[in-house]
């Protein structure tokens, strides 16, 4: 009895690991045919230039690099712990992409129009398109633009960062929820919505032209402007030590620390919050609720 029961038992295991296909992806450039189908991927006939995948494991050490006139288009998994390198290629995302590695973007674009989850490096020097949804548990940077499409959004989780340097541009239709923190050294500029719980630092232009509820902290030592259709709701503190612009309307349950200067053409209201030191308000004086 024991002498049958232990072959049929290793022929079980043996069968059950030979069904498992594990997909994985070697160090490499993506050049053409070849090189896409030795990362696990298909070579799209009907485009000579686009390499599928639909499961793609880079392990730390390894690197993947998309050239010039290559596509890398995700349609199941990337899992990448080690680095993705687009050189003047392009990837689309319309799958999940985990990252604990780096994701270094320095190509023509990266469309995101699915999920990606972040605890590594990304870093964007050129164009970055979202209309997908973006979780955010480690370091984001642009030097480059980002534009967020009505679709897309950004959540930054606690511990996350995300920095735009003094190239770096961020236009935002969708959705920013920020629990961690946010630097703007360039320009900000939002027709969607801003959520803020934790903490957002600008030493650039911050443009607002639709829905900003702060419940964190502001410090402001540039520019921010709230324009005619902008409504800038406040329920912490904003610390403004630059100059705030306001031509919309501004609703303040909070504080409103001022050291720089606040023009105001639009309606600022304070109702149960304050403005302290140095409360000038050049125009339209601020009104209470």
């Amino acid at each position: 009895m024991r002498q049958t029961w232990i072959p049929v038992l290793i022929f079980s295991i043996v069968v059950i690991f030979a069904g498992v296909q594990p997909s994985f992806a070697i160090s490499g450039v993506i050049y053409g045919s070849y090189s896409c189908q030795r990362i696990g991927g298909a070579w799209d006939a009907s485009n000579a230039n686009t390499c599928i995948v639909t499961s793609m494991v880079v392990f730390r050490g390894e690197t993947v690099t998309i050239l010039p006139g290559i596509t890398l288009v995700n349609d199941g998994t990337i899992t990448n712990g080690g680095v993705l390198f687009n050189s003047g290629g392009s990837i689309y995302n319309k799958g999940a992409i985990t990252n604990a590695g780096t994701i270094s973007n320095n190509g023509k674009m990266f469309d995101n129009y699915g999920t990606i989850s972040n605890r590594g490096t990304i870093f964007n020097s050129v164009s970055f398109i979202n209309g997908g949804k973006i979780f955010n548990s480690g370091t984001f940077s642009n030097d480059g633009n980002i534009t967020q499409n009505h679709t897309g959004v950004i959540i930054n989780n606690q511990g996350g960062t995300i920095t735009s340097t003094s190239n770096g541009v961020i236009s935002n239709l969708g959705t920013i929820s920020n629990l961690g923190t946010i630097s703007n050294h360039a320009r900000l500029f939002s027709d969607g919505y801003i959520l803020n719980t934790a903490g957002i630092y600008n030493w650039g232009t911050v443009s607002n032209s639709f829905n900003f509820t702060n419940s964190g902290t502001i410090t402001n030592s540039g520019t921010f402007v709230n324009n005619h259709s902008g409504i800038v709701t406040n329920r912490n503190v904003i610390y403004n030590a630059g100059t705030l612009s306001n031509l919309g309307y501004i609703l303040n349950h909070g504080s409103i620390s001022n050291h720089g200067s606040i023009s105001n053409h639009g309606t600022i209201k304070i109702c149960k919050g304050t403005i302290s030191v140095n409360p000038v308000v050049v125009n339209s004086p601020y009104v209470s609720c």
